[in-house]
């Protein structure tokens, strides 16, 4: 019993933190010419 209980406090744990993580510091999102613009020249 002991070990379900840890799995379930791991599983909403990480799920409260990756959701407060990804409020604090979003994602941008990059347009087809920022990507293009920062690409490695070959």
């Amino acid at each position: 019993m002991m070990d379900i209980s840890i799995v379930a406090f791991y599983l909403v744990y990480a799920f409260v933190f990756n959701i407060a993580y990804d409020r604090v510091f979003p994602v941008r999102e990059l347009s087809a010419h920022g990507r293009a613009s920062r690409a490695l020249p070959a």
